[in-house]
């Protein structure tokens, strides 16, 4: 019978790197939104008003929940997967060791 390998540290990294990945889409979504608000200083129109209540409805629709379920998965990676993982593995070497 072959040997399973599973490195956790693969999955602590995976989750980092979507943790870093996700803070930049939400900075640079930032960004663009304030730059988007600055324009009704400068652009008084109802154009102006429409642009940025349109980015609004995707600041408070998509970017807020998708940041959220971005950050979900990252922790449920560090918690369940590299965890859960750990500790069953634990438990078997445990079992294993007291069968011998």
């Amino acid at each position: 019978m072959g040997r399973i390998q599973y490195d956790t540290q693969d999955v602590m990294r995976t989750a980092g790197e979507i943790d870093r990945c996700n803070d930049r889409v939400q900075t640079d979504f930032n960004n663009c939104y304030a730059e988007v608000k600055k324009l009704s200083s400068s652009w008084n129109s109802s154009v102006s008003d429409r642009v940025i209540g349109k980015f609004k409805v995707i600041h408070d629709q998509l970017e807020v929940p998708r940041y959220s379920t971005m950050k979900n998965e990252a922790n449920l990676l560090r918690q369940v997967v590299k965890v859960g993982y750990d500790s069953t593995e634990s438990v078997n070497e445990q079992n294993a060791r007291n069968m011998i």
